[in-house]
């Protein structure tokens, strides 16, 4: 499976669920690519869906880790 240019649009809270529901449908061994801008953190409000937030490298494998995926 893989996102390209998308979960950079996507708000934090939501992006979590996001996640979730891809571990659910990836299969067992399998893998996800995509990438986000890292980078000090810079939130943007919820309504703003073509602004991007930067977040720290560690904090995005924090939110990996909790909705049940790793980090290569």
């Amino acid at each position: 499976m893989h996102s390209y240019v998308t979960f950079q649009h996507v708000p934090r809270p939501m992006l979590e669920g996001y996640l979730g529901e891809i571990h659910w449908v990836l299969k067992s061994g399998g893998y996800l690519a995509f990438q986000l801008p890292i980078g000090p953190f810079k939130d943007v409000p919820l309504e703003n869906t073509l602004g991007y937030d930067l977040t720290p490298l560690q904090k995005i494998q924090e939110i990996l880790r909790r909705n049940g995926l790793g980090f290569l």
